[in-house]
């Protein structure tokens, strides 16, 4: 869990030293770190025993890294007081940043809000109110942020963001970094922290997917790559907003969204029974695979792989759905080619074989490949 920033109330007409020695002061992060433990998969079903002789490939999760900050500067009544709004709504801007998609896609999900607000881009500095720029001056480094809080007379508001590489994690690339400038953005706007329940406002967000009151208590299954929270901003963020700026919000209805593209769909599936009863092997070509980008990191198995299930008659199994999986493994082929996949124990009758591919982020493909099994 990172934390988004430390939000800034900016006095008017700050002097730079008064402004650099203030927000030393402020930084004061507590960090915690959240290993997920790494526990052994078995599974079994009613129609099929899993092949218990083949080996299982270890559950793993990638690392929940927790950070917390101490309180914004201030109470919140002489906070409330003296956040200014911004005029008119109008808030002229220039991106510096490294983050151009980022940038782009926090600032149109505000100007789509339905709040009467509207973020202007600008090409030359000397005409923005507000610079969007990379910097180190953050609170936790990747991941994290810092802005000034609210309209500043007389001044310039700012947004600093850290710009990484693929080994940053989510948290500092694309969409990652959407969250981050997204709720840096609400305090330009003069939003404080609200940890009270879902919001954009929340003090932290784990792993660049969500921010951590949009997620369960168990994040070892919810904070997953490959997956973010593209309802970025939540009904109480632009209620907060409206009562500043007036306007109708308009809640996105899409909770979740691809952070990567897909598999399509797995590759052609086979069956060759056997002498053995109830037993044969599924040959499996592997399907095409989009290139993963370097900040996907692991989840699952931490490797990408194959997933079947069986049911009785009918195509019914999901994808993730452990009283129907009968079998998972591992590629040891490459894409194109095929791998031969062992079952045995299916239970007399007609049987649904699905087969899903994931990739190293363990999300499934899009379409699984299906063949009918019968066993006398």
């Amino acid at each position: 869990m990172v934390p988004f920033d430390q939000g800034v109330l900016v006095p008017a007409r700050p002097s730079r030293t008064a402004a650099a020695t203030g927000l030393l002061g402020l930084l004061a992060p507590l960090l915690v770190g959240l290993a997920v433990p790494a526990a052994t998969s078995t599974h079994t079903t009613a129609a099929a025993a899993s092949s218990a002789d083949a080996p299982v490939p270890d559950r793993t999760s990638g690392p929940v890294v927790a950070t917390a900050f101490d309180e914004e500067p201030g109470s919140a009544a002489a906070g409330a007081r003296g956040i200014r709004k911004w005029p008119r709504g109008r808030i002229t801007y220039v991106d510096r940043t490294k983050d151009r998609d980022a940038v782009r896609a926090a600032v149109k999900l505000w100007n789509r809000s339905g709040v009467k607000i509207r973020f202007v881009k600008v090409r030359k500095a000397s005409r923005a109110a507000l610079v969007i720029r990379d910097s180190t001056n953050v609170p936790s480094g990747c991941g994290s942020g810092l802005a000034s809080l609210g309209y500043v007379p007389g001044g310039r508001a700012f947004v600093n963001i850290l710009h990484g590489g693929d080994e940053g994690g989510q948290g500092c690339a694309f969409p990652g970094q959407t969250l981050v400038v997204a709720h840096e953005l609400g305090h330009v706007l003069g939003l404080r922290h609200d940890d009270s329940r879902c919001s954009v406002m929340n003090s932290s967000h784990v792993n660049g997917v969500a921010q951590r009151e949009c997620l369960g208590e168990d994040l070892s299954a919810t904070a997953k790559p490959g997956r973010w929270r593209c309802r970025v901003l939540e009904r109480v963020d632009l209620k907060r907003a409206a009562r500043m700026y007036g306007g109708r919000p308009k809640v996105r209805q899409q909770e979740w969204c691809d952070a990567i593209e897909r598999i399509p769909a797995t590759g052609p599936v086979t069956w060759t029974p056997d002498s053995y009863g109830g037993a044969g092997d599924l040959t499996v070509v592997r399907g095409a695979e989009p290139p993963v980008p370097g900040w996907l990191g692991t989840w699952g198995f931490g490797a990408p792989g194959l997933e079947v299930h069986a049911t009785p008659g009918v195509c019914t199994a999901v994808p993730g759905d452990d009283a129907t999986t009968v079998r998972t493994d591992l590629w040891e082929v490459p894409v194109g080619a095929s791998q031969e996949v062992s079952l045995y124990g299916l239970a007399p009758g007609t049987h649904c074989v699905s087969v899903w591919q994931f990739d190293q982020g363990t999300n499934y493909a899009l379409a699984p490949s299906t063949v009918t099994v019968t066993v006398s």
